[in-house]
């Protein structure tokens, strides 16, 4: 589990970060109904309205540390993840860069990841290395458009209803977004 992640106030906590994708099951079920086979639940029934809705406070709190690192707000919000942990996950850097370039164009960028990352552009927002997980949650959450690989932030995207494009590669995406109505 990330080093800063408290586990003191929960009755249990299970890991299954990157147990669940080495499954058989993994190539033909979808990962959410895996995660409830192996933590012993019902399966969530997405016709029900089971999205997350983020405190204001929250919200507040990521737009005053994107003004912090000059984030203007007057250009609509972009956040882009630039990792993922998974080596068959990651989007080549040289696309990556250029992604970035032509979203600055017309968009202020965020870019994301649990680790510090350099070597981008100076006019995106870098925030890597440098969020808790309720900032993570919070930025995806109010972002216009998150942009990231098959990793965390497609996931908190589709739950709090934030449109998202994820970067897939060699793990079907129908198995890991198709029950998000916001995640393309």
């Amino acid at each position: 589990l990330p080093s800063n992640f408290d586990c003191k106030p929960y009755d249990a906590v299970f890991n299954l970060i990157n147990k669940i994708d080495f499954v058989p099951e993994s190539d033909r079920i979808h990962r959410t109904e895996i995660f409830a086979k192996k933590l012993g639940v019902e399966k969530v029934d997405y016709s029900t309205d089971w999205k997350l809705s983020i405190p204001y406070q929250w919200r507040l709190d990521i737009r005053r540390k994107l003004a912090e690192h000059a984030g203007s707000g007057r250009r609509k919000l972009i956040v882009i993840q630039v990792d993922s942990k998974g080596a068959s996950r990651l989007y080549p850097r040289e696309h990556l860069k250029e992604l970035i370039g032509k979203c600055l164009k017309r968009y202020e960028v965020a870019l994301v990841s649990d680790v510090k990352i350099d070597g981008f552009s100076s006019n995106a927002i870098n925030l890597t290395g440098q969020l808790s997980l309720q900032e993570y949650v919070s930025i995806i959450a109010d972002c216009d458009l998150f942009v990231g690989p098959d990793s965390s932030g497609v996931h908190v995207a589709g739950c709090v209803d934030t449109k998202a494009i994820g970067l897939y590669g060699s793990v079907d995406p129908k198995l890991r977004v198709s029950h998000y109505d916001t995640v393309y």
